[in-house]
């Protein structure tokens, strides 16, 4: 994917997360990647490292990539449990 014409549809702290969505999109026809930065806070006895990840299409793509994260959020995608058996 050329980095010039990549656009953020997602940012979270959750590498899984990104990396589930990112997933999705691929497996949707979608390129995408994920994209890390990290920032060191030292404190008076811990360092901390806060990260962000993004996850980036082409621009082309975009609108396309936002609905299909738009229909995760709503849970047009979530499978139904019709076993009857309650949740684990």
């Amino acid at each position: 994917m050329n980095k010039n014409a990549a656009v953020v549809v997602l940012t979270t702290t959750d590498h899984a997360e990104a990396e589930i969505l990112k997933n999705l999109l691929v497996s949707a026809g979608i390129p995408a990647e994920i994209v890390t930065s990290r920032i060191m806070h030292w404190g008076e006895d811990v360092v901390q490292a806060v990260g962000q990840v993004d996850v980036v299409v082409p621009s082309e793509d975009e609108a396309d990539a936002r609905g299909l994260l738009e229909a995760v959020e709503r849970g047009d995608l979530a499978i139904e449990d019709d076993d009857g058996l309650p949740p684990v």
